[in-house]
């Protein structure tokens, strides 16, 4: 029963997130990459989170493009992108506060880490962790919202 209500959860948390991100168009990536772009990826086999990720467009560095989606004067999404014009970091408000609430990390373009902050409380307390782009690998959740993850479920391939 408790494995049922974890995969539950965890399809209602994609579904959120898929409905948000077809909801507002994303902007378009340029045709030709920035020769000031950064040319890395980001290896998550040894992911260490960061102690406190950037919740504020003020505090995100010029290798971050801001974006005000729905007119309403406040930035809400923001991307890296590499030398190849592929997705390295996004960051999206989706409660409209003016604080980005989720987080993505990629791979050469492949998605590999969503975290969210569900309670608006400027603390990540669910982090989905992707393999292949396209599999959940692993799910963690902080429940009662006191900083340590209480909820880790472990998915392997079948």
């Amino acid at each position: 029963m408790q494995v049922l209500r974890i995969v539950v959860t965890v399809v209602l948390v994609l579904v959120v997130t898929f409905a948000s991100l077809t909801a507002q168009e994303p902007p378009e990536v340029l045709d030709e990459p920035s020769e000031d772009a950064p040319d890395y990826a980001v290896d998550l086999d040894e992911y260490d989170p960061p102690d406190r990720p950037i919740f504020s467009a003020s505090d995100m560095g010029d290798e971050w493009e801001l974006f005000d989606m729905n007119d309403d004067g406040r930035y809400d999404y923001a991307v890296i992108v590499d030398q190849s014009n592929r997705l390295v970091r996004a960051a999206m408000d989706y409660s409209g506060d003016g604080w980005f609430d989720n987080f993505y990390y990629y791979d050469r373009g492949a998605l590999k880490l969503h975290e969210i902050d569900t309670n608006g409380d400027r603390a990540v307390d669910v982090r989905i962790f992707v393999a292949d782009g396209e599999f959940i690998s692993r799910y963690e959740q902080d429940t009662n919202h006191d900083g340590t993850k209480d909820r880790v479920e472990e998915y392997g391939e079948e």
